[in-house]
């Protein structure tokens, strides 16, 4: 799937840009958001079995998601890089590792619904579902706005969309 231009009518070029500092900006926003998540996961000895083990999950799903967004984060940077420099070699380890990064994201954050169900905290869970379909989502479309304009600037025509 390509696109022929960013979703508010900007070109590529700007929607790459506008990709990378979101990406960054929200990646770094996500590694604390994630880092204080595992952290309020802290176990009380008080607490029913399951909601110790619940706990322990989605401690570690929540380091493992900020490990990954760290080098998403870094990795954006390069989208913003390459469109600069009209290097759209620059986009490929960001492509791949986002494509990584929506599949560990599907799969963390479906083992921290099933914990937080299991904690019996349905209300984080639905958060965490509606949350996890709106990150999915961007990051696809993002997805397909940096890969359309590595086509554009490889020479290769846009004939979908």
């Amino acid at each position: 799937m390509k696109v022929r231009q960013f979703c508010c009518g900007c070109s590529l070029r700007t929607g790459a840009i506008i990709v990378g500092v979101v990406e960054t900006l929200g990646g770094l926003i996500e590694v604390i958001l994630y880092i204080v998540a595992a952290a309020e996961a802290e176990p009380d000895p008080r607490e029913k079995e399951n909601i110790l083990d619940a706990l322990d999950t989605i401690r570690v799903s929540n380091i493992i998601l900020a490990g990954v967004t760290i080098i998403l984060t870094i990795l954006s940077a390069l989208i913003i890089l390459g469109v600069k420099l009209s290097r759209p070699s620059l986009f490929v380890p960001w492509m791949i590792y986002t494509c990584f990064a929506i599949f560990a994201t599907v799969v963390s954050r479906v083992i921290s619904i099933d914990a937080y169900f299991d904690a019996e905290d349905v209300a984080l869970a639905v958060i965490y579902i509606v949350g996890t379909l709106v990150n999915i989502a961007l990051h696809t479309y993002f997805l397909v706005v940096v890969y359309s304009l590595y086509r554009e600037f490889k020479g290769e025509y846009l004939l979908d969309m």
